[in-house]
């Protein structure tokens, strides 16, 4: 039976294992895709991203559902989001019927389709990868009382009772709607980190540990696509209406592809005739984007002078995923750049001028404690270790990366099972052990104390990670201090024990998270009326109580 006009709820699920302050890019891409492609068989569309509320809640979901009473609700489950999506079970199972269904999408859907089917609702259906156009074509599909059968990008239980995987295809860079960005003012109000995008894919592609599939299906660099510059322009001009001045790319590979040099230019020309709508923003890309030591003086060049380009037309910030300071890990990781290149590409960047954050990868469980300490040496001598985004970060054996295939490979050596076979559902992660006992030793005591602290760390990192401080106003530079202070010391005390012991480690790390602790306390008590510094400062107290003597 056809539907009359469409009562729609896109929701966004939030998780406190990742308690970042940005908005979940995803929501609006699907949000923008059904108001641009369906407006004329909506009656109304309303977003909920929980990000804005902060909290691991379903009570303001239900209320939204219970409100609105639509016919189609769509929820995209990021990392750390299972365990609330398991909650939202019961709900779930009572809102779906022949005249209402529920679409799930994002990074937890794509991997665990069978696995949620078989535990949430079979009636669900599961978006694979890329929705923009297949949140559309069911939605059509519901609307018009067809089969999902032709639709691409899917997993469901068909009649058969059978898991029904379609087919999977790339969306047409060419006609990917805009995001919606209606609920976004409220997102700024929080100081939230806003996203855009210039491209999907990576030019690259092939990082051992990298989890591929999400915005591409083979995982392979010819299915890097760049947008339309025009899009980036209206998307521009809707920013600029809703006084947002600051955003971060959601590209993983900015600076990624053969047309990069004519993207450039199209990013120049647009700044040249539209300054008044540019917002400053900040981007990620790769080594050799930056610097390679292969190329002719000539790209050399024209590289420094890209980077020097997007620095006058408003770039704040770039990440830049080095991963290791020593070749061998390097190799284990199959990154394309070396040591010297990720050197001489981090100077570049500092000395225009412009904010470095640095994704490093400092223990895999195929690494020793030599390439430990030279990791951490590596950083510290440098004086990259303020940049590091996780001084202490383990690397993440995930569902069908390539780095479980040298796992599997050091387990036939060494006749024992180096990983478990279960996956967390909410992190797609395997728990792993080392291969050499002493690395293994080292990391008992780092992940104690990482446990320890996480909640802390993780939140001032993120209040430090964007913008020119829109939370933290004045006290964003003295944050971004203390928190790169904290840095060098945590990776003095894992190279001290990675040399002489692990009983150097455990005492100078929980030294150097109590500054940071007391510190920011200090400095930023007076901004306590921001829910995010709040929490914080709370987490900071509580970390503080706990070291406290009984």
């Amino acid at each position: 039976m056809k539907q009359a006009s469409l009562r729609i709820v896109v929701i966004g699920l939030y998780s406190e294992r990742y308690p970042a302050i940005g908005e979940s890019h995803g929501v609006s891409l699907i949000a923008g895709a059904i108001a641009t492609n369906l407006k004329f068989d909506i009656d109304s569309i309303s977003v909920l991203d929980m990000v804005s509320i902060g909290k691991e809640e379903i009570e303001p979901i239900i209320t939204l559902i219970d409100n609105e009473n639509p016919h189609i609700i769509c929820i995209s489950v990021p990392y750390g989001a299972y365990d609330i999506l398991y909650k939202l079970k019961c709900s779930i199972a009572s809102y779906i019927d022949d005249n209402k269904k529920i679409i799930l999408g994002g990074p937890l859907p794509t991997y665990l389709a069978e696995e949620i089917l078989a535990n949430i609702d079979p009636r669900l259906i599961i978006v694979i990868g890329e929705g923009d156009n297949a949140i559309v074509d069911i939605i059509n599909a519901f609307k018009n009382g067809e089969q999902l059968s032709n639709i691409s990008n899917l997993a469901y239980i068909a009649e058969s009772k059978n898991i029904i995987y379609s087919k999977r295809v790339l969306v047409d860079k060419n006609t990917v709607p805009l995001p919606f960005r209606i609920h976004q003012q409220k997102m700024k109000e929080t100081g939230a980190q806003i996203f855009v995008e210039s491209s999907r894919g990576c030019s690259w592609a092939s990082c051992s540990f990298c989890l591929r599939g999400a915005t591409d299906i083979k995982g392979t660099p010819s299915e890097f696509r760049r947008f339309p510059i025009d899009r980036l322009h209206k998307d521009f001009l809707e920013l600029k209406r809703l006084d947002i001045d600051h955003v971060t790319f959601a590209d993983e590979d900015f600076l990624g592809g053969s047309d990069v040099d004519s993207f450039i230019q199209d990013l120049k020309y647009l700044y040249e005739r539209n300054a008044d709508i540019f917002p400053k923003f900040d981007i990620s890309t790769t080594i050799h984007s930056i610097f390679r030591s292969g190329d002719s003086e000539h790209v050399k060049n024209n590289k420094i002078n890209n980077l020097r380009l997007l620095k006058n037309i408003g770039l704040k910030k770039v990440f830049l995923g080095i991963e290791s300071g020593n070749s061998s890990q390097l190799i284990r990781y199959n990154k394309c750049h070396t040591v010297e290149e990720s050197i001489i590409a981090s100077k570049f960047i500092i000395d225009l001028g412009i904010r470095l954050e640095i994704g490093f990868i400092m223990l895999d469980p195929l690494c020793n404690l030599s390439e430990v300490s030279e990791n951490a040496n590596f950083l510290l001598i440098n004086e990259l270790a303020q940049y590091v985004s996780m001084a202490t970060g383990e690397l993440r054996l995930q569902k069908h990366s390539r780095y479980l295939k040298l796992i599997e490979t050091e387990e036939i050596k060494q006749s024992r099972k180096l990983y478990e076979r279960n996956i967390n559902f909410n992190t797609l992660e395997y728990r792993y052990i080392y291969a050499d006992k002493n690395v293994e030793d080292l990391v008992k005591h780092v992940r104690s104390e990482n446990t320890r602290t996480y909640d802390f760390t993780y939140r001032v990192k993120y209040l430090t990670r964007f913008g020119d401080g829109s939370l933290l106003k004045d006290k964003t530079s003295i944050v971004r201090a203390l928190l790169g202070n904290y840095r060098y010391q945590t990776l003095s005390s894992l190279r001290n024990a990675a040399i002489h012991g692990v009983k150097f480690y455990a005492e100078s790390a929980q030294l150097a998270v109590s500054t940071l602790a007391n510190e920011f306390i200090e400095h930023t008590s007076e901004l306590s009326e921001n829910y995010h510094i709040n929490c914080a400062i709370n987490s900071a107290k509580d970390l503080l109580d706990k070291r406290s003597p009984q």
